[in-house]
């Protein structure tokens, strides 16, 4: 096998990639961490999908100068609160559930005074205004946007945006397959008995772990004779 500097091997590389096709493959969004993505990701729903309290507090038809609400019940988050909720009236609300469609403003707790059971009367102190702490739907992406766009490789963060859209299966970009070739009469494995003359294969640590922190995680490696026909044939194989 010819021996080629280190600029030959890089045009030598260079030549390949030209001609490489690039394969993709469909996986699980929690073993994708490292991948890119082939395909941007789309939002499928508005994102709330619905308004949603920003605060634990009470939800209201807006009144002008209306301090004092009767309760008329409470919601949970993912609770949906299915009737009217008229002037003069509130329901008690967790952050993050949904607004009732009736209601147009939502009253922080520390604003009210009263136990909030219902059928009681709760007091509003201070200043509000019409909206106050609702997160109207739609606000951090409607459905339809590109919201993480192709080529951007799969993080944490990534993972955490896939999964809060509902997706379980991504397209990427498959993982280039790495083989990494040692050699030497004089290396051993760790492990194995230090002979006079032998050194342990510390150099395929090295250079797996290098691949590692660049994200190459297929990576297969081999120990091979310095006998060129013998290296021939591994390669074969491989």
């Amino acid at each position: 096998m010819a021996v080629v500097t280190v600029e030959e091997a890089l045009q030598l590389w260079d030549e390949a990639l030209q001609t490489q096709v690039h394969k993709v493959e469909t996986i699980d969004v929690k073993a994708a961490k490292g991948y890119v993505l082939a395909e941007d990701i789309i939002a499928p729903t508005d994102v709330p999908a619905f308004p949603k309290s920003a605060m634990d507090g009470y939800a209201i038809t807006y009144k002008a100068d209306c301090n004092e609400y009767i309760v008329d019940g409470i919601i949970g988050a993912g609770v949906v609160w299915e009737h009217s909720v008229k002037t003069g009236h509130a329901v008690r609300i967790m952050t993050g559930a949904p607004v009732p469609d009736t209601c147009d403003t939502v009253i922080m707790q520390e604003q009210v005074v009263g136990s909030g059971e219902p059928g009681t009367t709760i007091t509003i102190q201070g200043k509000y205004t019409c909206g106050d702490h609702i997160i109207p739907q739609g606000e951090e992406c409607s459905a339809g946007t590109t919201v993480i766009p192709r080529g951007t490789e799969v993080t944490s963060t990534v993972q955490t945006i896939l999964t809060g859209l509902g997706f379980t299966e991504i397209t990427v970009n498959a993982m280039p397959r790495v083989l990494v070739l040692t050699s030497g009469h004089e290396v051993i494995e760790p492990g194995e008995s230090l002979t006079p003359g032998k050194i342990y294969n510390s150099n395929r640590a090295m250079i797996c772990g290098l691949l590692e922190d660049l994200g190459f995680h297929k990576i297969t490696h081999y120990h091979v004779s310095d006998a060129p026909e013998r290296l021939i044939l591994k390669l074969t194989m491989y």
